[in-house]
């Protein structure tokens, strides 16, 4: 009898824990690698958009004159002849795009997310360097009142041309990442091709387009892609109608070089039971998606999601150290700003003395600034549904 019960005891954990270990497995962010920089995720979104549709707030609002009027004025509309309302909803009633229109319902129903790829950690660095530029252009304002004359926009766009030379290797297009899930992958695939086909037609209409389009297999998964190559003249064009030195020369050739490196690339396919658009400087992180390889769901900080997911979840928000860290103060930025000092002191004709006077006074006010703040780490919150 012991043995029976323990027997039977041990079945149900067993099925506790594989029901328990299949619902995390079922989140749509199982699919994101694990270095991903942030992430935000809906969840339940057709249960949640009953009970709001369900409420007697909603049925309240409803019953409203003006609201009553809006909705009749909009009926009136979609049946009057030539009305663009009326010309949607007759394109609306065809086969293709009423299952189109099922397709983007399901996708939303249950499981969505975007996430951003470990590019936007490098963007972010670029970003933060960048505005210490803008900050130590600014420097120029305590000149005013004196006989020294600075061209505060001129500062501005040397400081930045000269921060994006030094760190060309951070100048990236940044990845975004949609994910949706459905049930009607049938209907996916057969939409899929439909733009394929649309997309393909509109680039050939455009030589610069011309070869743009392409049907990939990417991962574990199947994508349609545009690809756009920036015109490197209009490029230089634009620079140099913003940036105006002769001394720079070489600074504008990196920039320029590194920026005709550089496409955008938009993709659209499916990845197991999920829809997925990426919009960014490149496919790799896609090849991830879906892998043997590392999740975001199993790191450290989503444990908390892992045991929770027995509660009804409705949205899950991410933002992973590396970002963190990428915005706070670090050694990097002192010597960083030291420089913006003596290029500010130079351009000013300041002495030696007092340039490394103005080195020192910035060094020590973001040292002992850096030394108050805490250490960055990851941050992550979710919300659930309740009875009440």
């Amino acid at each position: 009898m012991i043995t029976k019960l323990t027997l039977a005891c041990s079945l149900f954990a067993a099925l506790f824990v594989n029901a328990h270990t299949a619902q995390a497995a079922d989140l749509g962010i199982g699919l994101i690698p694990d270095d991903a920089a942030f992430l935000a995720s809906t969840l339940r979104g057709r249960e949640q958009y009953d009970r709001i549709a369900t409420s007697n707030a909603f049925a309240s609002l409803k019953e409203l004159k003006s609201v009553e009027k809006a909705l009749d004025e909009l009926a009136k509309q979609q049946t009057q002849p030539g009305n663009p309302m009326a010309l949607a909803m007759m394109m609306m009633q065809m086969p293709d795009n009423q299952e189109a229109i099922a397709l983007l319902q399901d996708m939303v129903a249950t499981d969505t997310f975007v996430f951003g790829t470990s590019s936007w950690v490098t963007f972010s660095k670029l970003a933060k360097k960048l505005q210490s530029a803008q900050q130590a252009a600014n420097i120029a304002t305590i000149t005013k009142g004196t006989d020294l004359e600075l061209d505060t926009g001129a500062t501005l766009n040397r400081l930045i041309a000269e921060t994006l030379a030094a760190n060309t290797d951070q100048i990236v297009i940044p990845d975004l990442v949609w994910g949706f899930h459905t049930t009607q992958t049938d209907a996916a695939k057969k939409q899929l091709d439909r733009i394929e086909g649309f997309a393909t037609s509109m680039a050939q209409a455009q030589p610069m387009l011309a070869d743009a389009v392409a049907r990939e297999k990417i991962g574990a998964g199947d994508f349609i892609t545009v690809t756009i190559k920036p015109d490197p003249n209009l490029i230089k064009m634009a620079m140099s109608n913003v940036v105006k030195f002769d001394d720079m020369e070489e600074e504008l050739e990196k920039i320029l070089k590194r920026v005709g490196e550089l496409e955008i690339v938009v993709a659209l396919g499916i990845v197991k039971e999920h829809v997925v658009l990426s919009i960014g400087g490149g496919t790799e992180h896609l090849q991830a998606m879906g892998s043997t390889g590392g999740s975001l769901l199993d790191t450290k900080p989503f444990k908390v999601v892992r045991d929770a997911t027995e509660k009804p979840l409705t949205s899950i928000w991410y933002r992973s150290q590396k970002l963190a860290k990428a915005w706070e103060t670090s050694p990097e930025d002192v010597e960083q700003a030291k420089k913006f000092a003596t290029a500010v002191a130079e351009a000013n004709e300041l002495t030696p003395e007092a340039t490394a006077e103005a080195e020192k006074l910035v060094g020590e006010l973001l040292e002992g600034y850096a030394s108050r703040m805490p250490e960055a780490g990851p941050w992550l919150a979710y919300s659930y549904l309740t009875d009440t």
